[in-house]
């Protein structure tokens, strides 16, 4: 147990407090403006009616701390952790907060307006009657937080919000297309937005070219992670090709889009691929033919080149085909649950990739159908089980090959037409093109190849094996 200390009963304003533990201090009516609390881990303290205008806290740790009635104004924030806090009526104003993280904190009734807040973590905390009217608030990210009674405008930018909850609260209508607003039911209404406002919404963003910002409206309608990752590209693509510039912020929000995804495992493989190439077209095409927009962004583009470059040969090197030793060859018979049927049948996709791996299996074949949506049941050896296990990670879909019933929610693909595209014979050639420069194993690599020959890629649906279309997939016993 620690001592309790009284540091902050003896510094002054503008002095210096550097690589201290500050424990159980009460400060009440203290003035410290314009001091600077670097590298402290300030546990279990209080703070009431203080002045900290312009009291600089830099890489410091805030543990069961409360502020009450506290003037924050014009203070630099920089790499702050705070866990366990209470802000009550804080004055935040002009201040900068950049690269902190907030864990189980609660804010409440304190004032952002005017703050520049970027790239920073909120995990679990509240937010309590906040009215955010000007700020410039961007790249920040919002896990599992809290909006009671929260009124949020002006420069709020970029943010992801993750499984968030909202009572009572309203953002401004324009904020649905700046923002990825994630939650487990998919209710946009719960942010205050009605289908008026956001077809409203919508034309304001074709009318200006804001491309990006249409993708993610559309995201944040369909959930559609995959299909929004393709659209980013092409949108990007678009604005090039009009040389319009496009902000940093925007391609760094791709960035972050990205990393959550590809770390939450909620885009496939085949996503990734057909992203790597859409983009490697994209630098080449402008690389050939250089605008001034190009040149800005071209360092940006890169990054998010090698991100998923990287991902893919992690992807590509962990999934292969497991036979399991115990297996006697038997059949089974194996029923999926579509919400329509797929274009390709996915025996002749399994068949393939029997064949591209050398195994010696005899065929998968259909044994029946029905409609409901459409129900279809397979036969299929213990032997190339693992091909359509191949064929089921390569897509993201998330089963093993065992009993599941869970109805996946449907998501909606309808996207704006204005940035359609499908997926030429050029486009699969460069695929292929693409896959020959990664070391991947050699079971993936065929069943890639295999999934693309048959256009089975993201920007056509995966041709009806993507995750809205398919229901369930389960293994049943032989005449069952």
């Amino acid at each position: 147990m620690m001592d309790k200390t009284d540091y902050f009963m003896t510094i002054t304003q503008e002095s210096t407090l550097s690589y201290k533990a500050v424990y159980e201090e009460k400060v009440k009516g203290g003035d410290f403006s314009g001091a600077r609390i670097i590298s402290c881990t300030i546990s279990s303290c209080n703070f009431d009616k203080s002045n900290l205008i312009s009291t600089d806290f830099d890489g410091t740790t805030l543990s069961n701390c409360s502020f009450t009635d506290v003037k924050w104004e014009r203070t630099d924030f920089c790499s702050l952790v705070a866990s366990s806090c209470v802000f009550r009526n804080v004055d935040f104003t002009f201040s900068t907060m950049r690269n902190c993280d907030f864990r189980n904190c609660e804010f409440i009734q304190c004032t952002f307006d005017h703050i520049a807040l970027s790239g920073s973590n909120f995990l679990e905390c509240n937010f309590i009657e906040i009215h955010l009217q000007q700020s410039s608030t961007y790249l920040n990210k919002y896990t599992n937080c809290c909006f009671k009674r929260c009124n949020i405008n002006g420069n709020f930018y970029y943010n992801l919000l993750l499984d968030c909850k909202y009572k009572n609260s309203v953002f401004e209508k324009k904020l649905i297309a700046y923002n990825y607003f994630c939650s487990a039911d998919g209710r946009i209404s719960d942010i205050g937005f009605s289908q008026v406002e956001r077809k409203t919404v919508q034309d304001e963003l074709l009318q200006y070219n804001l491309l990006i910002n249409l993708v993610l409206l559309g995201w944040n309608e369909s959930n559609n992670a995959d299909l929004a990752i393709i659209r980013f590209i092409m949108a990007i693509y678009k604005l090039l090709d009009m040389e319009i510039l496009i902000r940093e912020e925007q391609l760094s929000f791709l960035r972050n889009i990205l990393e959550y995804l590809l770390d939450a495992e909620k885009i496939s493989a085949v996503t990734i691929i057909e992203s790597l190439c859409r983009i490697e077209n994209l630098v080449s095409t402008f690389e050939a033919n250089p605008n001034d927009a190009y040149q800005k962004c071209k360092y940006s583009l890169n990054l998010i080149k090698n991100t998923l470059s990287n991902a893919y040969e992690e992807l590509g090197s962990s999934i292969s085909y497991v036979s399991g030793s115990n297996l006697q060859d038997k059949e089974n018979q194996i029923k999926i649950v579509y919400e329509q049927e797929p274009e390709i049948p996915i025996c002749q996709v399994i068949n393939e990739i029997r064949d591209s791996l050398g195994i010696t299996a005899p065929d998968a074949f259909r044994i029946k159908t029905e409609q409901g949506s459409f129900h279809e049941w397979i036969s299929c050896y213990d032997s190339i089980l693992g091909c359509l296990q191949l064929f089921v990670a390569v897509l993201g879909l998330g089963y093993s090959i065992i009993k599941d019933n869970t109805k996946k929610k449907k998501e909606s693909d309808n996207l704006p037409e204005e940035l359609s595209e499908g997926t030429s014979a050029q486009m699969l050639a460069m695929l292929n093109q693409a896959i020959s420069k990664r070391k991947l194993s050699s079971d993936f690599d065929q069943t890639i190849k295999i999934v693309l020959k048959n256009e089975i890629v993201t920007s056509k649906n995966c041709k009806g094996y993507s995750k809205s279309n398919i229901y369930s997939l389960e293994i049943n016993p032989p005449n069952n």
